[in-house]
């Protein structure tokens, strides 16, 4: 019966940690996209004569 519980817990502590990992591949992927289209932006804005 302990063996379960032990069990049961490490997979808890493993599917919580999946999801926190997730959570930042996520909130990483969003941060590099708003980079590339800052980025972008400046370009287009350098780009400009008028600079607008």
């Amino acid at each position: 019966m302990f063996a379960t519980g032990v069990a049961v817990l490490a997979l808890l502590v493993l599917s919580g940690l999946a999801c926190g990992t997730a959570f930042e591949l996520r909130r990483m992927r969003r941060d590099v996209a708003a980079k590339e289209t800052t980025t972008a932006l400046l370009k287009r804005l350098a780009r400009s004569p008028q600079g607008d």
